[in-house]
């Protein structure tokens, strides 16, 4: 050991490098993992990862004593409050459990000021929701007056505010306003709601992130669900483990694999350089055992301090500086270090690295274990029975370069795969965070500006009322920055029950979605009353229309003179298309009948009945009545994002009782959260970079002691020093260009299909050409230095 203090320091360093990047690679990415979950989750406003409707006594009891399961909660909409202060409303009334609101909403939501609920005329909800009702300056205590509906009975009751929250789903989710209630208001309602069952939901919080759709399947079997019920699981989020998982191993492997290469190469050239020194000891008595032990016992040394020094740096990665950066990137994200996944990944960095080192030195320690005395002292680890290839043009140092990469081929393959992989990587992982934008994050969910929503409408559906005018639209219209203003108008209508088009699997998928009565008793009802198949009639303006058609070749003329209409809904419907529609106004039975010319998912509308919804023209709901219901105001500023627009329209708006939301707002709330997300993101893709240098460092190192003989002939027989340095500097060009043309090639092409296969929807490929440019630079500058450096390096120290 004292003899081979160079060999020792190399292996200790590649132990100890392994370690850390083994540590470094899997901290990033379950830090990822916590954050987008964490960022998913605030947008939900719970922790739940399976939901089932109308959950049973003893499925609940089933949940809460499966292994799998972490937290059972059940929360209920128990009730619809419709009034408040006045004002029509639509916020549902919703009881959770303790588990639930303990164990799944609070960990989702921030800043609780006061308790949930525990008296019967208590309720809690959020800040958002109260300034929306008009609320400044609100506190715990403060007196709230409602009406609510249950079972079509309506109650007016005065309640006491216990507590408020801060809760970011509502951006996400307009029209998810609500109040939660107390167990002794719930039990009440369910008193009054008679035989009609409450909306209930169980939610199940797993333990284990990480399961396969088969476990899913295997869990939903196992609850025995009956036909009343759904099962709902957030399949995004097991689609991002998986790939995050995949991506760690292949990581994990390259590292492993370089790994195995540099103590590979260094422990076969020492050993065999000191081959003689083994076959005298054996001739001074020395058995084969203990010969294998001594060289174990020099190599167990190095790993033991080598695991040491990398297993502090690891630690000090993942339990300091990772969570340090994830909260200077991403403020109050909450993501706190978990010693249980700090144990693991120790666990795994030991395990893995321990097991590359005894690989890696099975083959130099039997070499020298098996050669006798005789063969040791004669022994030549280079094998003369290679061919070599006699050159006519004499030995340009270039060609030398070219030629010492195409004889190793094995070892050429394994630098340009690590080489390929770690850029491919890290073009792969800048393009998906270059791709996440605060600013399209929000587009996809707000196309317009502002939205303006008559949230009048009550629970059954008939329309509130009309709290704005068209004159007052025309002058919005005439605002400065205001580019376009899209009405949308409604009205409540019974839908003529087409046994064809709508008596099978539509009905059928809509009972087993939002219904609590079978199939069965919703189609006998609708039979026997017509006045049940009902939903809403909207009327879109000329431009509302061609946004939500463009580029399908649809008709618009017929569309505009009422001889065709679109309906909307989320579950198929394509044999509709085409075919005729017949509905009537709700106040009398006068049918019109149109040809179905699209189906679209897109609802303009924040009500639908038992019927999809459907969509005419301005020009036909104004035939059904004098003056339409507005619903909806969709309004384009001249220039997105324009606050002094904003402040104009809001200034005009303050006496109206519209709902307001916009771009800026969500954009504050929600759009920052996506731009902190793509910094973290560009954190991994510099890691993955980083990891990738280093592999070809110690694939470098290892191949340059490797070839130290050859150096020394090859200057023995007239090479200069500069002109190995120059050969071997070559070589890391040849490398670096070989990446180059394979990473503006197959790996761009390869990195952009990955992106638009695990790809977000609101996501739109956005290329960084400045930083891949600016990376394939210094990876060829690097690739040059570097044998360079690791050559003059090693001269002055020899193995």
């Amino acid at each position: 050991m004292k003899a081979s203090k160079q060999r020792n320091i190399f292996i200790i360093l590649a132990v100890a490098l392994s370690a850390f990047l083994l540590s470094a690679v899997f901290s990033l990415g379950i830090t990822f993992y916590n954050v987008n979950s964490r960022q998913q989750m605030i947008a939900e406003g719970t922790n739940r990862d399976i939901i089932i409707t109308n959950p049973e006594k003893e499925q609940t009891e089933l949940a809460k004593s499966l292994p799998q399961c972490r937290y059972a909660g059940i929360q209920s909409r128990c009730a619809i409050a419709v009034d408040c202060n006045g004002k029509s409303i639509n916020y549902g009334m919703i009881w959770k459990d303790n588990v639930n609101w303990e164990k799944q909403t609070k960990e989702a939501i921030g800043s609780i000021t006061g308790e949930y609920p525990e008296q019967e005329n208590q309720v809690m909800t959020s800040a958002w929701t109260l300034e929306k009702l008009g609320y400044e300056n609100y506190e715990v205590g403060m007196e709230i007056p409602l009406v609510y509906s249950v079972n079509g009975n309506r109650f007016e009751k005065s309640f006491y505010l216990s507590g408020y929250y801060e809760d970011r789903s509502m951006l996400m989710n307009p029209g998810s306003e609500h109040f939660l209630v107390s167990e002794e208001f719930y039990n009440e309602m369910q008193q009054l709601s008679g035989d009609q069952e409450l909306s209930t939901e169980l939610g199940i919080t797993l333990n284990n992130k990480i399961v396969s759709q088969k476990q899913i399947q295997n869990l939903e079997r196992a609850f025995s669900l009956n036909e009343d019920q759904g099962f709902y699981y957030n399949e995004e989020l097991l689609f991002i483990v998986r790939l995050l998982f995949t991506g760690m191993l292949v990581i994990a492997f390259i590292i492993m694999l370089c790994a195995y290469l540099l103590i590979y190469n260094i422990l076969f050239i020492s050993f065999t350089k000191e081959v003689q020194t083994y076959g005298l000891l054996k001739t001074l008595g020395m058995t084969r055992r203990q010969m294998k032990r001594m060289l174990l016992y020099q190599i167990v040394l190095c790993l033991f301090a080598g695991l040491i020094i990398g297993i502090i740096a690891g630690m000090i990665i993942s339990g300091f500086v990772i969570p340090s950066v994830v909260e200077m990137i991403n403020p109050g994200i909450g993501i706190a270090t978990n010693a249980g996944a700090d144990f693991l990944i120790i666990l795994f960095s030991v395990v893995f690295i321990t097991v590359t080192v005894f690989i890696s030195s099975f083959k130099p320690i039997k070499t020298v274990e098996k050669l006798s005395p005789v063969e040791s002292m004669k022994y030549n680890p280079v094998d003369l029975k290679k061919k070599t290839k006699k050159g006519r043009r004499g030995g340009k140092v270039f060609r030398m370069a070219l030629y010492n990469i195409t004889c190793r081929r094995g070892k050429a393959v394994v630098v340009f795969a690590s080489l390929c992989l770690s850029t491919t990587i890290f073009l792969f992982v800048n393009i998906y965070t270059n791709s996440i934008n605060g600013r399209d994050y929000v587009n996809a969910y707000m196309p317009y500006d502002v939205i303006l929503r008559n949230e009048t409408r009550n629970e059954n559906g008939n329309l509130g009322e009309q709290v704005i005018t068209r004159d007052e639209i025309d002058q919005i219209q005439m605002l400065d920055g205001i580019k376009e203003v899209n009405v949308v108008s409604s009205d409540t209508i019974t839908v003529y029950f087409d046994e064809e088009m709508f008596g099978g699997a539509y009905l059928k998928e809509f009972c087993d979605l939002w219904m609590n009565e079978p199939y069965e008793e919703v189609k006998k009802s609708i039979e026997a009353d017509p006045l049940e198949f009902y939903s809403c009639l909207i009327a879109v303006d000329d431009g509302q229309i061609r946004q939500l058609m463009s580029g399908q070749g649809f008709d618009f003329e017929s569309f505009d003179n009422g001889e065709t209409c679109v309906i909307q809904s989320e579950i198929p419907l394509e044999n509709c298309l085409g075919k005729e529609v017949s509905f009537a106004p709700v106040e009398n039975n006068e049918y019109r009948t149109m040809r179905v010319a699209a189906i679209v998912e897109d609802n303009l509308s924040s009500y639908s009945g038992i019927a999809p919804n459907i969509y005419v023209s301005d020009k036909v709901i104004s035939s059904f009545v004098e003056d339409p219901w507005i619903e909806r105001i969709n309004i384009t500023y001249d220039k997105a994002y324009d606050q002094e627009t904003e402040n104009r329209l809001t200034a005009f708006l303050q006496d109206t009782d519209l709902e307001f939301s916009s771009k800026i707002q969500m954009m504050e709330n929600t759009g920052n959260s996506r731009e902190q997300m793509s910094m973290l993101g560009n954190g991994v893709a510099l890691i993955l970079a980083i990891i990738g240098l280093l592999n070809f460092v110690n694939i470098m190192i290892a191949g340059i002691y490797e070839r130290k003989q050859d150096f020394i002939l090859l200057n023995h027989i007239g090479m200069t020093q500069r002109q190995i340095r120059k050969m071997v500097t070559m070589e890391g060009m040849v490398y670096g260009i070989g990446t180059m043309i394979f990473t503006m090639t197959f790996g761009i092409a390869i990195s952009v299909g990955g992106f638009y296969l695990i790809r977000e929807p609101y996501m739109k490929l956005h290329f960084p050409f400045g930083t891949t440019a600016i990376a394939l630079l210094a990876l060829a500058v690097i690739c040059m230095v570097i044998p360079a450096i690791v050559y003059s390096f090693c001269k002055r120290n020899p193995v």
